[in-house]
């Protein structure tokens, strides 16, 4: 009974041992559970996943903005062509989303000139277009007693036209900034020029109200 009872505790710590040594190695060496190692490339994988799916999302989204831009630019001509008809407001309103477009006396075509928080950022979106023509007048000579040039201002004339009804809806008058009754005049200088009202026909449109 003494040998079997000896046995049986040799067993028993050897058990114990080798529970306890495996553990402490496996600390040591930095081994994980299977199912942890499992848990942790699940979670690699799907945030690699995520971070591909992010990348192609904004990629597509520069890829439809940039097309968008140019199917806005191709369709300048047309935005700008004035409605043979009108529907004339005394409260002018915006509907949809904006296109602003701009020429002056030296050029020859419009150009789009507003980025603001009403512009159409595709053509299925606008359905106001403001036209904008400037040019410049002559309101005399400026000089510092040596030199004299011919002083500008500017003079715009904006057309609203609602696309919906294709038709003018309001028009209205800007005046640039005056050249006052002093302008100082440098050795270089062949003229003076008083600012664009752009900022004004800006803060004009965008307090509009929304259709």
């Amino acid at each position: 009974m003494r040998a079997w009872t000896i046995v049986i505790l040799v067993m028993v710590v050897w058990i114990i041992f080798r529970i306890f040594f495996g553990s402490l190695m496996g600390g040591f060496m930095g081994g994980r559970p299977s199912s942890v190692m499992t848990n942790s490339n699940n979670r690699n994988n799907s945030n690699s996943s995520y971070g591909n799916s992010n990348y192609n999302s904004n990629a597509n989204n520069a890829n439809n903005a940039a097309l968008n831009a140019q199917r806005l630019k191709d369709n300048t001509s047309m935005y700008a062509q004035k409605p043979t008809q009108s529907k004339l407001t005394g409260t002018p309103y915006i509907i949809n989303k904006l296109v602003v477009l701009s020429r002056d006396s030296a050029k020859d075509t419009y150009s789009d000139s507003y980025s603001g928080t009403l512009a159409a950022k595709s053509p299925e979106e606008v359905g106001t277009v403001a036209l904008v023509d400037c040019k410049r007048l002559f309101v005399g000579n400026y000089g510092n007693g040596y030199k004299s040039v011919p002083g500008y201002v500017w003079r715009c004339d904006m057309t609203l036209i609602d696309r919906t009804i294709n038709a003018i809806i309001y028009r209205k008058n800007f005046n640039g900034e005056g050249l006052g009754k002093e302008v100082y005049v440098s050795t270089y200088a062949t003229e003076a020029e008083g600012d664009k009202p752009t900022s004004d026909i800006t803060s004009f449109l965008e307090k509009l109200p929304r259709r």
